[in-house]
């Protein structure tokens, strides 16, 4: 276990545990306007030896000094392997398998609104290639906005 090992603000690098009990996965992470947005995901006990997946959350933090901010669940989502945060402010993610139909445990990607310390469901959007035709990608764990050249 390599926290047996790290102190945190040894050789400059900050080291922060996950501030949300019953979560054990940071996903991919993204940042704006000073905020670090990082979904989570973890699991339950309901029996000896059964595990049931959580509620994936995302977690803000500081993005200046890793300080913890708030959490909160993404309800309407199995899982929440990544997020990315496009130049209006909007946050992605998505389950595991991005398809064009709605499933248990896939579907479009959702949208979600950033409303200071909580988020708000805006919609599912379908992904698509440069044609139009609908993408369908396995075992998402990250994405991220192309910047505009300049």
């Amino acid at each position: 276990n390599l926290n047996d090992h790290l102190r945190d603000g040894v050789d400059g690098v900050r080291r922060r545990g996950i501030p949300v009990a019953g979560y054990d996965h940071f996903g991919d992470s993204d940042h704006h306007d000073g905020t670090l947005y990082i979904p989570l995901e973890g699991k339950r006990r309901i029996a000896w030896l059964v595990t049931v997946p959580r509620v994936p959350r995302i977690a803000a933090f500081r993005a200046s000094d890793l300080q913890f901010l708030w959490s909160t669940e993404l309800p309407r989502q199995q899982k929440a392997g990544w997020c990315a945060i496009d130049s209006r402010g909007v946050l992605h993610s998505s389950n595991g398998r991005v398809t064009p139909l709605i499933r248990k445990d896939e579907g479009p990607l959702f949208r979600y609104r950033i409303d200071g310390n909580a988020i708000t469901f805006l919609d599912r959007v379908v992904l698509r290639d440069e044609q139009g035709t609908p993408v369908v990608l396995d075992s998402m764990q990250g994405g991220a906005f192309a910047t505009a050249a300049g």
